[in-house]
């Protein structure tokens, strides 16, 4: 496909400027935080979170953070590093996957797809555990096809490792997926021949021993202690939670996780996160599902299923949770990229009419994208001049590129997907640190490393932010109420304004204010912060004080 190298290096700029966004409140602020605890504790099969049992997610993401910022140092992209190499692996996998079935230019547009989405940008920034999920996955899949077809042990156990490291990320959900994906698609096949290897007792035993170390921590640190009471279960098996409650406790009600989220809440989610192609992917779907009803399941010699059952089978599990977040379906994305890159492909350019009406419908959301850099410099944060250059320097590339794209094959794609990533490298360099500005306890964690706050006792009160104590590279202790008046002279408080009117009015006169930051929990955007006329309104106080006697 032409221009893709020029497409993977942008996308992969932008994604290397996020690593070095301050970590977000506040899932990825507390897994930082935790691997920060990890790294200086040396407690890797055991998981810690401020010193308490931690149990709700397996410790993959964290042992790896962990190494990256022991040998890089402790920052916000060796924190994020690991997550981006291993969304980068799938990626990749997803490219060699397509190349089983689809020709040289439906793969790259299947990994062209993965990489320019709004879900894989949040990944790239926001790093959870979905991210490494949505990888190795990817990879495990790709191995396991692989191994079907070639029968090389070294693909065997490319397998096992992927499969073993998916659960690590986040659970059984991982080889559930893989399974979902993988196994339905041989059925639908009738590859029988596939599905009953006696080698995947091997490669399961092989699972079972890289699970092994993190088994072996949770049985130590939970079963042979039931005294122990976690997320209001009391006496929890750590074997049993992760093997059943976490995942599909919330399912079953074993858990009392419940957001009361309607079936339809990821429909509702990947509207957004799946830009720049969920319209696309909508009518990749719908003509998947007509194509499949109408060949009663019958399976040409060269016809893949995994993405189709990769993406809607874990969508109709996940869909039945009584607890959604809209991070929870990005690892069956890539499923939906495989299918919407087939689909432009191989049978878009047939619906002449529609087609015509999709590139008219891409032309405008491109448009509006780019559109909608130059509002948010009017009215959201002020740019630099640079950046205003930098936009109409892209506005210019986009419409040459649209003005190359003449011809009826994939050139159309191109300015569409250099628009998104205009748009992402705005989010990246102008949007995310000028929202991150109001993440106090970010800003107050850099504040606090500073040399001369070294050898200051420093405590806390009413601030419960993760990221704090990650950047000030230690714990900062809670105070109680009732001691602070008796603090010695020097220490700082951190607190917010909310708490601070709670503490007696005399002992209030013992201290000085150090810093007044502005407070603002950016992962719940809405308009009258975005803008800038009434930000102020939406706005809160936290400080740092210092006791004067």
């Amino acid at each position: 496909m032409k221009y893709s190298k020029l497409l993977i290096g942008f996308i992969l700029l932008v994604y290397v400027l996020n690593l070095r966004l301050d970590v977000m409140e506040i899932d990825a602020a507390q897994y930082a935080s935790i691997s920060l605890e990890m790294l200086q504790t040396n407690s890797f099969l055991e998981v810690y979170d401020q010193g308490q049992d931690y149990l709700d997610k397996p410790p993959l993401l964290f042992w790896m953070s962990a190494f990256s910022m022991k040998v890089f140092g402790i920052s916000n992209w060796a924190y994020k590093l690991p997550a981006l190499l291993v969304l980068l692996l799938g990626v990749f996998s997803l490219y060699k996957l397509a190349r089983v079935w689809y020709n040289e230019e439906t793969s790259q547009l299947a990994a062209l797809l993965l990489c320019f989405n709004n879900a894989w940008l949040l990944m790239t920034n926001d790093v959870r555990t979905d991210g490494i999920l949505s990888g190795f996955i990817l990879f495990a899949v790709w191995q396991l096809i692989a191994y079907s077809n070639h029968g090389k042990w070294v693909q065997l156990f490319g397998a096992a490792a992927g499969s073993a490291a998916a659960m690590m990320s986040k659970g059984p959900i991982g080889l559930v997926i893989i399974g979902m994906a993988v196994g339905f698609h041989w059925i639908v096949k009738a590859d029988w021949k596939a599905i009953f290897k006696w080698q995947w007792f091997v490669m399961l035993a092989l699972v079972g021993f890289l699970l092994s170390p993190m088994l072996y921590g949770l049985y130590t640190q939970f079963d042979l202690h039931p005294e122990k009471e976690v997320y209001g279960l009391k006496g929890p098996s750590g074997l049993l939670f992760f093997f059943y409650t976490q995942s599909f406790g919330r399912i079953t009600g074993d858990i009392y996780w419940d957001n009361h989220a309607p079936w339809h809440y990821f429909f509702d989610t990947m509207a957004w996160d799946m830009q720049p192609w969920f319209h696309l992917f909508l009518l990749a779907f719908i003509i998947r599902i007509i194509a499949i009803i109408k060949s009663k399941f019958r399976s040409e010699p060269n016809k893949e299923f995994v993405s189709f059952f990769g993406f809607l089978l874990p969508l109709l599990a996940l869909s039945a949770s009584r607890f959604k977040l809209p991070h929870y379906v990005f690892p069956i994305f890539p499923f939906a990229a495989l299918m919407t890159a087939d689909f432009i492909c191989n049978q878009l350019p047939t619906f002449k009419t529609t087609f015509k009406g999709m590139k008219l419908f891409q032309w405008a959301l491109s448009c509006l994208l780019l559109a909608a850099l130059g509002v948010a410099f009017s009215f959201f944060f002020t740019p630099k001049y640079w950046m205003i250059a930098l936009l109409i320097f892209g506005f210019i590339a986009f419409f040459l590129l649209q003005y190359k794209a003449h011809d009826l094959q994939l050139h159309w794609m191109v300015p569409h997907l250099f628009a998104f990533g205009i748009f992402g490298l705005f989010m990246s360099i102008y949007f995310y640190p000028n929202l991150l500005q109001y993440q106090f306890s970010a800003q107050m964690g850099h504040t606090l490393s500073q040399p001369e706050f070294k050898e200051k006792s420093i405590y806390k009160y009413g601030i419960f932010d993760r990221s704090f104590g990650f950047y000030t590279l230690n714990e900062i202790p809670f105070v109680d109420k009732t001691i602070i008046g008796g603090l010695p002279k020097g220490t700082i408080l951190a607190t917010t304004a909310q708490s601070f009117e709670e503490i007696d009015t005399l002992v209030q006169t013992q201290f000085d204010t150090l810093a007044t930051f502005n407070a603002y929990p950016v992962t719940l955007l809405n308009p009258e912060f975005l803008l800038k006329k009434s930000r102020e309104q939406t706005l809160k106080k936290s400080y740092l004080l210092i006791k004067n006697n």
